[in-house]
């Protein structure tokens, strides 16, 4: 039913009227894809559940056009897209098409996860149980060892840019927002996010990625979730400060504070934390393995006692994806 314009209040239940206004990308074609409903915005794009002739359910984000028009960044927004398309990894969500519509609109079609992010969780519980810090930890460091293998560095990783998705085992941890990526076969480009001039977010930022925002080596994703693993097992990051210069600082000056937990976990958590790259580990791939092996102990400890946890995910049944999954 319709209400005239001067009607502020429903005259049949007396609930106040609010104002609204239909999305004209809700049950428009996009190329292959039908979009259905809106799930999520961001700074760049709106995110909504679209599906393929087959039907295929994906996630579709539609790009914000920039306030000013940048076509070489618009050209090569699309050419990193297409190199993701072949980043196919079950810790890395995977991006499946990218084209354009008539208004000159760019979208990204992405896997649809159901789930939540990692800063949601933490936020909502505080540090986690050790054993599923190091599960997730080993599930983001072969996504990494992946993307390093493919060419890429991801710059950006921080429990935001982290979902835990559901899966048939239970749970996924998955690696979002590549945005601030680079690939080995692409130029640099401007610094995003921040506001500050840095590529990232300073809090997680290794201290050769501060002094050099095009700094695009493995060893600054391995720090990065070492910062992450930190935060999880502590309740906090180990570097605060009131402002981004003095946060930076400490990253680079300050040693890492103590932590509690069990002494293999702390020690694999410390070693991508060291100041200098050549001091961290080699590899993704290393962290994984070492990961598996805390897990293993801590697995056998757990069965004697009958404390295996759980990992309580409140949006389990969410269907959504980063609203930012892939920004430039």
């Amino acid at each position: 039913m319709a209400f005239p314009g001067t009607v502020h209040r429903c005259p049949h239940h007396g609930a106040e009227l609010q104002s609204f206004s239909i999305d004209p990308r809700i049950g428009a074609r996009m190329g292959d894809y039908w979009v259905h409903e809106g799930i999520g915005r961001g700074a760049r794009g709106h995110v909504y559940r679209a599906s393929d002739p087959k039907g295929g359910t994906h996630a579709i984000k539609i790009l914000i056009g920039r306030a000013i028009p940048d076509p070489d960044a618009d050209a090569q927004l699309v050419a990193k897209t297409r190199l993701l398309r072949d980043l196919r990894h079950a810790n890395i969500v995977q991006v499946r098409d990218v084209g354009s519509i008539p208004d000159g609109a760019t979208y990204i079609v992405m896997e649809l996860l159901r789930g939540e992010s990692l800063a949601s969780i933490s936020a909502r519980t505080g540090a986690l149980h050790p054993y599923r810090i190091a599960e997730i930890g080993r599930g983001v460091a072969l996504g990494l060892a992946h993307t390093h293998k493919n060419g890429w560095v991801h710059r950006d990783i921080k429990p935001s840019n982290l979902m835990i998705a559901a899966s048939d085992a239970g749970y996924t941890a998955k690696i979002l927002d590549y945005g601030s990526a680079r690939h080995s076969s692409l130029p640099g480009h401007p610094a995003k996010g921040s506001g500050h001039g840095f590529l990232g977010t300073p809090l997680y930022m290794a201290p050769e990625q501060a002094q050099d925002p095009q700094s695009a080596t493995p060893r600054i994703d391995l720090y990065g979730l070492g910062i992450m693993l930190f935060e999880l097992l502590q309740g906090q990051p180990p570097f605060t400060a009131a402002t981004i210069y003095e946060l930076i600082a400490q990253h680079q000056s300050q040693p890492v504070p103590p932590m509690d937990g069990p002494p293999r976990l702390r020690s694999l958590i410390l070693q991508p934390l060291q100041e200098s790259p050549d001091q961290r580990p080699e590899t993704a791939a290393q962290v994984a393995a070492e990961l598996a092996g805390a897990m293993n102990d801590m697995r056998a400890s757990m069965i004697a006692d009958s404390q295996l946890p759980g990992l309580s995910s409140g949006g389990a049944g969410r269907a959504q994806v980063g609203a930012d999954t892939l920004d430039t």
